[in-house]
């Protein structure tokens, strides 16, 4: 640093760098051999000059205030700052000031506050053991947290991140809101201890987001003009959420079969509602208690299961808006004992679509999985298994469910007078088109024993 006409190499370990507004412009022109104890831009007065970092590493073992009321803030590609303590982005005035540049990387280790006082730009990484807490809004253009004994905490303020956000290792404590504001890979892959999990998550409009790990929220949002890609074994994971309306997966979500988005809900705590669009490859709901999901969105899946997160309990899918399509269905789980799925297509009368559905366990001690047909009108490519399976509809005095196309088997719903079943091609009554061992109520189309 040249603004007192001492060069970094002659810096001693400890130092402090102080710069007020009788301050002269700053470059480093190499990175201090040393680490500075401290670095001030006078804030109460405020450094009017400007800074550049070059391409150099200023280490600091200590608090860093950096910025300028006035002045330019520049660097070039691998220009870095290394804090250990209290981090604040100076803040600009009216007319003055300036966002720290795109080029530079804040590393965050040890112990300390973080402020951004409304100031864009900067990479942010934390590498190494300690925790760093924001204590005001945040804005970055790429968020890491990387290091396995390091903890970032959101302390429940927004979080705008111009590119990606990767919580890989470490603890990220959150109660407040992440925004991705650009392109960039996405992941917080972890519910186990350390912790690392977003309160809130948006996906902003236009942005291309790709799960590069798992990544674990309680809410949220990708815009109608952004996309959702998935790299092979990673997953989009609502985690018991606290509140209904949790999920909003309104844009392009990559459904590749085999390779698409995989969409798991977790419920616990008496189940939970959702007005939103449910998308992906696969759809998974798992629930604890026999808790059920409340769809009055649309879900659009290759493969939909259903099943209880452990033994002796169920997941309840309840649909209750028109224009779900759920692909192959597949209720219940061979993992353990009795981890059943419910799927109960609503009380009005519902249009959705699926291409299959079945137990997935072919056993003689099977899940004890439900189907309630309500009333709703499913279109049926495939075949429709219901060995194994509780299948149900409304009374004689409703408007009663339908089933179109595709191949009906081993379904008893005798007790259930309202459901018509049109065959294969949607014109025949039950008994064409391979339909087998399916018992309906007499007196209706494909009536009787077949």
């Amino acid at each position: 640093m040249q603004d007192a006409g001492t060069y970094p190499g002659e810096l001693a370990n400890a130092d402090v760098a102080y710069f007020d507004q009788d301050s002269g412009n700053c470059t480093l022109d190499l990175s201090p051999a040393n680490p500075l104890g401290g670095i001030y831009c006078n804030y109460g007065y405020g450094y009017l000059g400007d800074f550049d970092f070059g391409s150099y590493t200023l280490d600091v073992d200590g608090v860093c205030i950096v910025g300028s009321r006035g002045g330019s803030l520049t660097a070039s590609a691998g220009a870095e700052i290394e804090c250990s303590g209290l981090f604040i982005k100076f803040w600009a005035l009216a007319g003055g000031g300036s966002d720290f540049p795109s080029n530079l990387t804040v590393t965050l280790n040890g112990t300390g506050l973080v402020y951004c006082y409304g100031n864009t730009g900067a990479d942010l990484v934390i590498d190494a053991a300690g925790t760093h807490t924001a204590d005001d809004s945040a804005y970055w253009d790429s968020f890491l947290l990387s290091n396995v004994g390091s903890t970032y905490v959101d302390g429940g303020y927004t979080h705008t991140i111009a590119g990606s956000i990767v919580a890989s290792n470490g603890a990220l404590t959150s109660t407040g809101k992440w925004i991705m504001t650009g392109d960039g890979n996405l992941a917080a892959n972890s519910v186990s201890l350390p912790v690392r999990l977003f309160h809130e998550l948006e996906i902003a409009a236009g942005v291309s987001a790709n799960l590069s790990l798992g990544t674990y929220f309680k809410k949220a949002t990708v815009n109608a003009t952004a996309s959702l890609t998935m790299d092979p074994a990673a997953s989009f994971y609502c985690y018991l959420p606290t509140a209904n309306n949790f999920l909003d997966m309104a844009g392009t979500i990559d459904q590749t079969a085999g390779t698409g988005v995989l969409t798991i809900v977790y419920l616990d705590t008496g189940g939970a509602s959702n007005t939103g669009k449910i998308a992906g490859d696969v759809f998974r709901l798992i629930a604890d208690n026999d808790d059920a999901l409340t769809e009055t969105g649309t879900i659009s899946a290759n493969t939909t299961q259903i099943y209880g997160v452990s033994d002796n309990n169920a997941a309840k899918l309840v649909i209750e808006a028109s224009g779900s399509a759920l692909g192959e269905v597949s209720l219940g789980t061979a993992s353990g004992t009795d981890r059943h799925g419910l799927l109960d297509l609503g009380s009005g009368a519902y249009t959705v679509s699926m291409t299959s559905l079945a137990n997935a366990v072919t056993t003689t001690d099977p899940p004890t999985n439900e189907l309630d047909f309500g009333d709703a009108f499913i279109t049926l490519s495939g075949t429709m298994n219901g060995q194994y399976i509780t299948c149900s509809g409304n009374a004689v005095s409703t408007v009663g469910a339908t089933v179109e196309g595709g191949t009906i088997q081993n379904v008893d719903v005798s007790g259930y007078a309202h459901i018509d079943a049109r065959g294969i091609y949607g014109s025949q009554p039950v008994d064409g088109g391979g339909n087998d061992n399916v018992r309906f109520a007499r007196g209706l189309v494909g009536g009787g024993v077949l």
